[in-house]
């Protein structure tokens, strides 16, 4: 191996550096900017019903990429709400606004891809200030952090839908 050659990553099922949230958002980093040269970080995420998903906002210089796993999540991208099932796939262009919450009874498991790299960071962030703080952040608390990680807010979180049944 070169002087600047990086290892190959290889994960198994649940392994990867836990950023998870207080409030049940469990996020587990597979790749970030130190393992790809600063060109892609992929996180595996999963997100509760009933539990708000982020304001609407966007990323000024980096493209974000949704893969759901499991479950439904409703993806608002430029004002326009999609519901993505298992197998769906969402691209956000660098600069476009974007938000998502769980639809339905089941949690949501996805995977997020940011590139360039970076974004990623904002979970370690979080995941310590949480810690120090021993409970949720709100949306104060949350904005400053984020505004670190090319995150702008644009909007509230999107409305959680509590489905019938």
């Amino acid at each position: 191996m070169t002087a600047d050659a990086r290892p190959a990553i290889v994960l198994g099922a649940g392994e990867g550096i836990d950023a998870s949230r207080q409030n049940g958002r469990d996020i587990s980093l597979k790749a970030t900017a130190s393992h790809s040269a600063g060109q892609i970080a992929v996180h595996e995420a999963a997100h509760p019903p009933g539990v708000p998903g982020p304001p609407v906002h966007r990323h000024p210089n980096s493209e974000e990429v949704f893969y759901v796993l499991e479950g439904h999540l409703r993806v608002q991208v430029d004002g326009t709400d999609h519901t993505v099932a298992p197998g769906g796939f969402v691209l956000v262009p660098a600069g476009m606004s974007h938000g998502f919450v769980t639809e339905g009874h089941e949690p949501a498991r996805f995977l997020v891809v940011h590139s360039p790299a970076g974004f990623e960071q904002f979970f370690v962030a979080v995941a310590e200030a949480e810690a120090a703080n021993g409970g949720e952040l709100g949306p104060a608390d949350l904005g400053p952090i984020a505004s670190r990680f090319d995150w702008e807010a644009v909007g509230p979180p999107m409305p959680v839908r509590t489905p019938p049944g």
